[in-house]
């Protein structure tokens, strides 16, 4: 589950409801207890270098997110991290709609059935302030972006999508 900073943001770029804000951040510092740290780790890829593509082991292939894919992806009775995941993406659509994340959204599909087997976000450098802002996330240059946020659902687990995916978004990159 990735860390949202402002549960409660509305996709216009407003805080929404202070009270409530105020209310999570609460409850979120109670549970972490008197003391805690936060540690990130962060891979890089330098895509000037080739690499071997990975191989997933169903055919897939990457295209732009599309509304309907939200059910596909997150049925409803899901497990409780898929449900945690749908809340997250439907915030950052609506943020990434009003232009408060300059993000994109992916969605690797498999070939034969059409059938989204994994989601992953691709944020430009312009993330920048927002990262300062949470505090949660490096702060990328000029000529970086981030993957993250990647949601693969049960039955489509270990078949290699996610590593798929990475390569085909971080290609896009480019």
């Amino acid at each position: 589950m990735t860390f949202k900073p402002y549960p409660h943001a509305r996709g216009d770029g407003s805080l929404g409801d202070g009270l409530a804000m105020l209310r999570a951040r609460v409850a979120r510092r109670i549970a972490l207890g008197p003391y805690s740290r936060r540690v990130s780790i962060g891979f890089g890829r330098n895509l000037s270098v080739a690499i071997e593509p990975p191989v997933a082991k169903i055919p897939v292939r990457l295209r732009d997110f599309r509304p309907d894919d939200l059910a596909a992806l997150f049925p409803s009775g899901g497990d409780e991290a898929a449900k945690r995941e749908r809340d997250d993406v439907e915030w950052r659509l609506r943020a990434a709609a009003h232009g408060v994340l300059p993000s994109r959204c992916y969605v690797l599909e498999e070939v034969r059935s059409g059938r989204p087997c994994h989601v992953q976000w691709l944020t430009d450098p312009g993330y920048g302030d927002a990262v300062r802002r949470s505090g949660a996330l490096p702060v990328l240059a000029a000529d970086e972006a981030m993957l993250e946020n990647a949601f693969t659902p049960k039955g489509f687990r270990g078949l290699g999508a996610m590593a798929a995916a990475v390569y085909l978004i971080a290609e896009r990159a480019q």
